[in-house]
C-alpha cells in the first residue's frame, strides 16, 4: 500500500509540473488537490487543450485519448473475472470519494476498459487526468501474459 501511495504521489507531482495552471473564477484549476474541493464536474469546468492533454498523458502512459480528444481510455486484461471485479470495486470507491465517475466495461469475463471524460463539458479536464493517476495507483491482478507484454513495452514494472 505504501508503494501505491508513493506511485500516486509521483504521478500527481509530474502532472502538476506538466499542466499549465488555468483559472476558473477564484479557483486554481491546474492545482489538482484544489480541483477536488473547489469544483466537481460542471459546465464551467475548463476543458484541456490538445497540447495540455498531450503533456498530461506523458505522466499516464497506460491511458490513450480518443481521436476527438474528448476521453481517455485504459485497457487491460485481468488475471480472471474476480480480479476484474475487484478492480471495478476499487475504482468505485475512488470515483465516489472524488465525485467523478468513469465508464467501466468488462468483456470476455476479464478484459477491462476504463473511459474517463468530463461529461458536463463533453471533453477532458484536469479532473480526468487526476483521477486517471489515482486509478493507476490501484492494485490490479493482471493476466501474466498481458503483464509481460506491457513490461516489455516499458509501460509497467
Amino acid at each position: 500500500e505504501e508503494g501505491a501511495i508513493q506511485k500516486r504521489s509521483s504521478m500527481l507531482s509530474l502532472l502538476r509540473q506538466t499542466l499549465p495552471r488555468r483559472y476558473l473564477g477564484d479557483t486554481l484549476v491546474g492545482d489538482f488537490q484544489r480541483v477536488r474541493f473547489a469544483s466537481r464536474c460542471c459546465a464551467q469546468t475548463p476543458r484541456l487543450t490538445p497540447e495540455e492533454i498531450e503533456e498530461g498523458l506523458k505522466a499516464l502512459p497506460l491511458w490513450t485519448p480518443n481521436e476527438q480528444q474528448t476521453k481517455i481510455s485504459r485497457t487491460f486484461v485481468a488475471k480472471n473475472f474476480v480480479a476484474a471485479i475487484e478492480f471495478f470495486n476499487s475504482v468505485s470507491k475512488v470515483a465516489e470519494s472524488e465525485g467523478h465517475h468513469p465508464d467501466l466495461h468488462l468483456t470476455n469475463y476479464r478484459e477491462v476498459v476504463v473511459d474517463l471524460t468530463t461529461h458536463a463539458t463533453g471533453g477532458l479536464s484536469a479532473i480526468d487526468l487526476d483521477i486517471a493517476a489515482k486509478f493507476d495507483a490501484l492494485d490490479v491482478d493482471y493476466s501474466p501474459k498481458w503483464l509481460q507484454k506491457q513490461q516489455e513495452r516499458g509501460l509497467l514494472k
